[in-house]
């Protein structure tokens, strides 16, 4: 059989840091088996050798000879670091399977003048142009391209856009690529233990278009190749807004309202006289819509407390099992996780002991991380001799799977929070064959190798290299008082605050505070609004708007700039307020310098008044 080259110029490779792979050792075997598949130097076959060993400049070499490897048949390629590791097999910098040389299986364009023939085809091309078609429908001048490996009945003849081969199951089909060529998902909100489902669907023509996140996890509609996970939010921290009365201490308090797979629930740490003073998250829940501050809770002793909570996408604890016990614990001893980045560490109770042996623990606060501890986790605090080891669980979102469609097929992922993707050889090949954690706003590239299993092929880090502009999903401003985004990379320097026909039920003026990772700060800013009549200053927040009443629409946009690379935020607004012809438009300019990096933005009222419509938004770069 003819030597078909793998590429059509020399190829030159790296490594996983983008490094030239020099020395390393190129290998190929048959395509989805183990099995050694000779490499040619050129398009005879005269030169077959097992493994190709990269110059120092990462390019293909035999002999001290530049070459393009030739092969003759579908194949598997893998990169190794080194020649023991090809020769073993094992340690491959990656390995890419199902490819074709570049001279097998292209595009061939027959004289195929009916639907009929195309369905009779018998030929080796994947990829056919129709000509000549003299009735409507048979597809005169359509370029159809052959796709294969799905399960039986996926593809269903219709006539003209997908044709499926005389005697064919379903399994393959042909495509009129104009008309029917699949695309991926819109969105997911994933919560832990989701397997993130990309399937396929019919759309007019490949895109790229960014496609909002939607909060579903039926991922299915068909819109758009970027795909935007939307990850789920836990409570990290709250104060109390109201104490109620009737409470003890220890209470244990859930969350109302909102949407959640689980609600949060809180420990009540203090209480005067039967009223909450402190609070502290015993489980941080897992919310697609966050509930609006102040936010009502039920259980416990008493009745009537309300918390101002914070809520993140950041990783908390959830529970843990005893590695080892250490000596010298009593009950009700509170251990701290040692290790790790965090804003705040988990806090664990010790509910059980032998002979000073820890046995059992309950979280009692679950601590908010950017890194996580490694098992088995130090801890420190209580009785003990600090001895303490723990296995943790976190709340951290975790895909191992990317769902079907057929091979080929490219897609993008962002992730707006920490996300592990968890390697599987077969299934979800990632870079470097090892599990990877991507962090707030990364994006990853894949491409399908068909049935399930997906290849990927490139990630960009947005600490590394910034890709533009970010848009975060709206939130609804229907209830409540503050509304929050969190989560913000240290990265950004500029900043879109966004309102759209937001109104509140009373005359209190909407503001805007900024917080870091010590929450949010109400003072120290200078601000002035002014809608040519009346003005307003302000050292607690933004301003947005001079005067208000019940029912007016405010909209439009604060723009935040850092200065330099301090914590200083330069800020500019212009909103409209509409109410049936006292209408005005407002101006604004101020600014405010943070304890720390900026991580969080409110939008929030003067008083105890509570919007009542309209969405915000959040930009930034």
């Amino acid at each position: 059989m003819a030597f078909t080259s793998i590429a059509l110029t020399v190829p030159q490779y790296v490594d996983l840091n983008g490094d030239v792979a020099s020395g390393f050792v190129l290998k190929a075997s048959e395509a989805g088996t183990t099995t050694l598949l000779q490499m040619a130097t050129d398009s005879t076959g005269g030169t077959l050798v097992n493994d190709i060993v990269l110059n120092s400049s990462g390019y293909p070499a035999v002999s001290g000879n530049i070459i393009i490897p030739h092969i003759d048949a579908n194949f598997k390629l893998h990169l190794y670091p080194t020649q023991a590791a090809a020769d073993a097999n094992s340690g491959a910098t990656w390995t890419i399977d199902n490819l074709t040389p570049t001279g097998i299986s292209t595009t061939i364009v027959e004289t195929i003048t009916t639907l009929t023939n195309l369905r009779n085809y018998t030929g080796i091309a994947t990829q056919i142009t129709l000509q000549g078609g003299a009735a409507a429908g048979d597809g005169a001048g359509s370029l159809y391209r052959f796709v294969s490996g799905s399960p039986a009945s996926t593809f269903t003849d219709d006539g003209f856009a997908t044709i499926v081969p005389t005697g064919g199951d379903g399994s393959a089909a042909w495509l009129s690529i104009p008309t029917k060529w699949p695309d991926l998902i819109t969105s997911a909100t994933l919560t832990v233990g989701t397997t993130l489902t990309m399937s396929g669907g019919a759309i007019n023509q490949l895109k790229g278009a960014d496609i909002a996140a939607a909060a579903t996890t039926d991922i299915g509609a068909a819109t758009g190749n970027f795909v935007d996970i939307t990850i789920a939010t836990g409570a990290v921290s709250a104060t109390v807004a109201a104490g109620g009365t009737g409470y003890t201490v220890n209470d244990k308090i859930t969350l109302s309202g909102g949407t959640s797979t689980a609600p949060a629930i809180f420990n009540v740490d203090t209480v005067s006289a039967g009223v909450v003073t402190a609070v502290s998250v015993a489980a941080s829940g897992a919310y697609t819509v966050e509930p609006g501050n102040p936010v009502s809770t039920t259980g416990g002793t008493g009745s009537g407390c309300t918390l101002t909570v914070t809520f993140s996408t950041a990783i908390t604890a959830a529970s843990a099992t005893v590695a080892a016990g250490g000596t010298g614990y009593t009950v009700g001893d509170d251990i701290t996780l040692s290790g790790g980045t965090f804003v705040t560490a988990a806090v664990f109770n010790v509910d059980t002991v032998s002979g000073g042996v820890v046995l059992t623990v309950s979280v009692v606060t679950a601590g908010n991380y950017t890194t996580k501890p490694s098992d088995p986790v130090s801890t420190t605090g209580g009785t003990g001799g600090d001895d303490c080891t723990l296995n943790v669980v976190f709340n951290n979102i975790a895909i191992t799977s990317l769902g079907t469609i057929q091979a080929g097929v490219q897609r993008k992922t962002r992730t707006p929070g920490i996300v592990d993707f968890t390697r599987n050889a077969t299934s979800l090949i990632l870079l470097g064959e090892t599990d990877y954690t991507a962090e707030v706003d990364d994006q990853q590239d894949w491409m399908s190798l068909g049935s399930g299993n997906w290849l990927m092929t490139g990630v960009k880090r947005i600490a590394d290299n910034p890709l533009g502009i970010v848009t975060r999903p709206e939130i609804a401003t229907t209830s409540g008082t503050d509304h929050d985004f969190t989560d913000i990379p240290s990265y950004v320097s500029r900043i879109t605050v966004m309102l759209d026909v937001v109104s509140a039920s009373g005359t209190d003026l909407l503001q805007v505070v900024l917080g870091d990772s010590g929450g949010f700060e109400t003072s120290g800013y200078v601000d002035v609004v002014t809608d040519g009549t009346t003005t307003v200053t302000s050292t607690a927040a933004f301003t947005l708007i001079p005067s208000s009443t019940a029912a007016s629409e405010t909209t439009g946009a604060l723009v935040l700039t850092r200065a330099n690379s301090s914590n200083k935020w330069v800020a500019t607004h212009l909103f409209s307020r509409i109410l049936g012809g006292a209408d005005f438009v407002a101006q604004g300019a101020g600014s405010k310098t943070l304890s720390g990096t900026l991580t969080q933005i409110r939008l929030t009222l003067s008083g105890s008044d509570t919007t009542d419509a309209g969405t915000f938004g959040l930009a930034y770069s």
